[in-house]
């Protein structure tokens, strides 16, 4: 039926909220170098990284607005996902679903193992390899594992706020605040490049505080 003209471009109420969700967007930097160091030509891999993130801000922008004006505002806040309210007896929605499921299951061991791994070098490096180290690293990863099914189970109907709070609260630092003192450590020399570099890392720690703190205030909203 065309786009809806009763929305607001922005919402006073809850906007700092989507800070913290946008930022979650970066959840998977921590994977860049590592990548970087398997390419063959990792002289154009910046080209490509740049390349790359300005088209996902393009469609994440465009996908938001088209959904926002699509649904209205009362629609679309009234759910978190934005699959719970498309028409769940069409074919192709059907069919998104079921990739989406598909992308989660495949791409949770990717985002699980590398935290773990830290995990498992600081509890268990005075442990000897054999038997019982091994178990003891299978049990943790099942507890990690199972706790992470229930906290889902129990925040499904708040998945927008506990996203905004892991973007602002994990994700403002390792993609915004960690890049910047690295850089500030290792690689600026010039007193306009440390400027800006401390000038990023107060304004996320600013944001990470803040978005986080009104999510927690908005979370029954």
């Amino acid at each position: 039926n065309g786009f809806k003209t009763d929305n607001n471009f922005i919402n006073t109420d809850t906007f700092l909220t989507v800070i913290g969700f946008a930022a979650y967007s970066y959840e998977g930097i921590g994977l860049i170098l590592p990548i970087m160091e398997t390419t063959s030509r990792p002289d154009i891999y910046p080209h490509i990284l740049v390349g790359v993130i300005l088209l996902l801000n393009c469609i994440f922008m465009f996908f938001g607005i088209l959904l926002y004006f699509s649904f209205g505002r009362d629609k679309i806040s009234s759910k978190p996902l934005v699959t719970d309210i498309l028409p769940s007896k069409d074919i192709p929605i059907t069919i998104v679903e079921i990739i989406w499921v598909i992308n989660i299951i495949l791409t949770y061991p990717l985002m699980f193992y590398p935290s773990h791994k830290v995990f498992e070098s600081y509890v268990y490096a005075g442990f000897k390899k054999g038997q019982l180290r091994k178990w003891l690293k299978n049990l943790t990863r099942t507890i990690f594992v199972s706790f992470t099914v229930v906290l889902s189970l129990i925040l499904a109907d708040t998945l927008d706020k506990l996203e905004s709070i892991n973007g602002a609260f994990a994700c403002i630092p390792m993609a915004f605040v960690l890049p910047c003192l690295f850089h500030y450590k290792l690689l600026a020399e010039t007193k306009l490049q440390k400027i800006i570099d401390l000038t990023i890392v107060g304004c996320s720690l600013v944001l990470m505080v803040v978005c986080s703190v009104m999510t927690f205030l908005k979370w029954n909203d």
